[in-house]
């Protein structure tokens, strides 16, 4: 059977579910009947000649356009001392989120006139683009791609993320904290504004659709998983005909209704092959995918209710529901080696883990799993033959590769120029066979403080009110882009990370703890226990910061006293030993301490080097302790009742636990500047690098 069959009443094209995760090998007739290419060890030729091709990757802009003009008038926006409306989100907002909405318009700009000055004429979009696909921002959006492309001769390429579309199907949406006159928030929803809705691949499709999704007359070749033509038969004008939405969906539930008369769930699947370039293949992979709910309505396939969002099912989910996706990106991989044609896939998510090795560590310690492809999917897509994928989704720079016998896949991810470190990826082309990939920050963006007055009005107003939703000021004192986003990380540990993800026995206290108290921590014996001390404290977190900020002359808290000042003493010897004064160390603290760890965990140790660097003297000291500590454990925290417990060894096991956890994240493959050899099967560093791992060696 044909895995692609056409209704004869509505000429809607569609893959059955069944058939759609099964198409195993009937896609083939895309193949050429070419001979089969062994792919790995085969030299590539030059097809760039005497120059080389370059591309670049940017990943998650989360574009909102802070100039938007609403169609209906419905909201007006704040005037600036420019003269300008500014349609944009709240400070609170920012700084609650993993990214940022308002300054990334301009870094936007920023890193397309950095391509624009290396003279890249191609740039591809992984994926979040948009922030939930609202029309408003994306006629900004795409005025800008259009204004790039048309006086700089840039040619975009774009895949979708779990932001664009927030569902397959358009539905209702809006933001309720679009920041309002005087500082205050104030919602602009779809309810009164169409400008607001979340706009399904139908609606994306509009104002993207020229980027990659749809053939273009300049492409040399253009194909979807869809396509009933191959490369030698290939016209532009079939490619037109078979590339609209209605051939290119999926039948994601295959009449298990209460009644057999029922309609179908159908999906879209947008991914696609297109040769931009001669030689160059760029496999833009669609890897969102909406499960359907439990309580489907059949009578209303396109109902928002019937799907879960993509969120971050990613590729663990793709390869259980779109079958014929991966099926397809084989028979891609084969007919570029066959056709000589330089091949590099993008989606939205990692297609490899992303934790340097740190992942079962973080599961243990963390609430949270940070969505790692299996080694399942993973075997499962290297197994495809792909050798080279770039994507985002987490916000982070990392390389990560999987290797075998017969397989050799390079995973490179993409830092978010909407979050710390701020940066996008140049890819070179190389003869024989090898690519380099450089990362370039966006340190100085400029405009990046145009705002800054609305969110003084702002803050003045939340201390006014005395709300909770009350922000550090500091961020406004940010000398660059690079340093602004460095406060948006803190905030954004202290409000959201460390209150949802951190471990109850030191997330209370852990944040206000000095420098010099953790040190104390980690040099702390004692055989005083919680249930010793009757009522003296309800939980061992507020007892030891009560120990580390020296408040406490209770009598019963003698022994325990006495133990912490012997351990202060320890930490002076080290400090003596080392040269090193109190005074150095005194604007550390335990927030700082965990926002290394998110530093490290996004950008890596190359990228977040010089940001840790100030501390480096805290961590080798932390080293040295924790080396001597009888509480040294890494393969997990016993599960004893806290009270059985000596005081403070559940909280410096935890504490320990974390600095094995920041001793991994700094290392890792390069994921800065580096080349691969595919024909060697390697990956080396393209200069002697800044890696903070090379200076601050914890192994714990």
């Amino acid at each position: 059977m044909n895995p692609i069959k056409k209704t004869s009443t509505k000429k809607r094209w569609f893959v059955s579910r069944r058939e759609f995760l099964r198409a195993g090998t009937l896609l083939g007739m895309n193949a050429l009947a070419l001979r089969q290419f062994e792919l790995h060890g085969e030299t590539f030729r030059d097809t760039t000649k005497d120059s080389l091709q370059q591309i670049a990757f940017l990943a998650d802009v989360h574009f909102h356009d802070v100039y938007a003009i609403f169609e209906e008038g419905s909201f007006q926006g704040i005037k600036g001392a420019d003269g300008r409306n500014a349609t944009i989100r709240t400070m609170s907002a920012q700084l609650s989120s993993t990214r940022l909405f308002n300054e990334n318009y301009f870094a936007l700009k920023a890193a397309l006139d950095s391509i624009v000055a290396r003279n890249i004429k191609l740039v591809v979009l992984t994926g979040d683009f948009s922030d939930d696909g609202q029309p408003v921002h994306m006629r900004g959006l795409k005025r800008i791609l259009d204004e790039y492309t048309l006086r700089n001769g840039i040619r975009f390429i774009a895949t979708f993320g779990n932001h664009d579309p927030v569902k397959p199907f358009e539905q209702p949406h809006g933001k309720r904290d679009f920041l309002g006159e005087y500082g205050r928030q104030q919602a602009v929803l779809s309810q009164q504004t169409a400008d607001m809705r979340a706009l399904g691949y139908e609606g994306l499709l509009d104002y993207m659709g020229q980027f990659g999704p749809y053939p273009q007359k300049e492409d040399t070749y253009w194909e979807s998983p869809f396509s009933t033509y191959s490369y030698t038969d290939y016209t532009f004008e079939r490619a037109r005909a078979e590339a609209g939405l209605e051939n290119r969906m999926y039948e994601a539930y295959e009449k298990a209704t209460p009644s057999p008369d029922a309609p179908s769930i159908r999906i879209p699947d947008l991914s696609y092959l297109v040769e931009p370039v001669e030689g160059v293949w760029l496999l833009g992979i669609d890897a969102n995918v909406f499960s359907l709910s439990p309580d489907v309505d059949f009578l209303h396939p396109e109902a928002p209710a019937n799907f879960v969002a993509a969120g971050n099912a990613g590729w663990n989910r793709l390869v259980v529901e779109k079958k014929a996706v991966v099926t397809w990106i084989k028979n891609v991989v084969d007919r570029a080696a066959a056709l000589n044609k330089r091949l590099i896939a993008f989606s939205h998510y990692p297609m490899l883990d992303t934790m340097r090795g740190a992942g079962p560590d973080i599961a243990a310690m963390f609430a949270t799993g940070r969505n790692q492809p299996t080694a399942e999917t993973m075997r499962e897509m290297a197994a495809t033959g792909l050798r080279l994928h770039f994507g985002g989704h987490l916000h982070k720079n990392n390389t990560a590769v999987y290797a075998s016998e017969d397989a050799f896949l390079v995973d490179v991810q993409i830092p978010s120029i909407a979050a710390y470190v701020p940066a996008f990826k140049v890819l070179t082309l190389h003869p024989n066979d090898s690519a380099e990939i450089e990362t370039i920050t966006l340190d100085d963006v400029p405009g990046f403080d145009t705002f800054f007055d609305h969110y003084r009005v702002e803050h003045a107003h939340l201390a006014q009110s005395e709300s909770p939703a009350l922000w550090n000021a500091r961020i406004l004192e940010s000398k660059n882009y690079r340093a602004y986003t460095q406060g948006h990380l803190m905030e954004l540990t202290r409000r959201r990370y460390l209150p949802r993800e951190w471990p109850k026995e030191i997330r209370e206290s852990f944040g206000t703890m000095s420098g010099i108290s953790l040190l104390t921590l980690l040099a702390f014996n004692t055989d005083v226990r919680m249930q010793d001390l009757d009522t003296v404290a309800d939980s061992e977190s507020r007892l030891i910061a009560k120990l580390s900020d020296g408040e406490s002359e209770d009598i019963r808290l003698g022994k325990l006293i006495t133990d912490w000042h012997a351990a202060e003493q320890v930490v002076i010897r080290e400090l003596e030993k080392r040269e090193i004064t109190r005074e150095s160390l005194s604007d550390i603290n335990g927030l700082m301490i965990a926002t290394d760890y998110y530093r490290l965990l996004g950008a890596g140790g190359s990228l977040a080097a010089e940001d840790i660097k100030p501390r480096v003297c805290f961590y080798n000291i932390a080293r040295t302790l924790a080396k001597a500590s009888s509480a040294l454990s890494i393969e997990g925290i016993e599960p004893n009742p806290e009270d059985l417990m000596p005081v403070g060894m559940r909280f410096k096991r935890q504490f320990i636990h974390l600095l094995h956890i920041i001793d991994k994240l700094s290392g890792g493959l390069p994921n800065d500047h580096f080349k691969i050899d595919f024909k060697y099967r390697c990956v080396r560093m393209m200069h002697d690098g800044n890696n903070i791992s090379d200076i601050m060696q914890l192994d714990i």
